[in-house]
């Protein structure tokens, strides 16, 4: 009686191990593909990143700009301050809108403009 217990013990471990690696062995094989899939994706974005800096070269916007929309550049009497904009009288009050052309001042003169 206690060697057929050991035998079914054995058995049943022999099965569980061999299911485990079986498990183990579908999980590599998704890892797989998807490490390839990653490494697809990444040479893609490559790929992409390259064409949009080709397609955004200044001298090419340019070109395209004078085929297409014939846009000239601004000149100063086009610049002006922003608190020079009209604004409906009621919709907020002053100091609101004093801290909205502040806040879009210091954004403006952060980037660079």
């Amino acid at each position: 009686m206690r060697l057929f217990n050991v035998l079914i013990l054995l058995t049943v471990l022999g099965s569980s191990l061999f299911y485990v690696k079986h498990q183990v062995h579908m999980v590599e094989e998704d890892l797989q593909s998807l490490q390839s899939e990653l490494i697809e994706t990444k040479e893609s974005i490559l790929v992409l990143k390259a064409e949009w800096s080709y397609l955004n070269r200044p001298e090419r916007l340019e070109a395209l700009n004078h085929k297409y929309l014939n846009m000239a550049e601004p000149t100063t009497t086009q610049i002006a301050d922003i608190k020079l904009l009209p604004y409906l009288p009621g919709t907020s009050s002053d100091k609101e809108l004093e801290k909205l052309y502040t806040s879009i001042s210091y954004k403006i003169v952060g980037a660079g403009y």
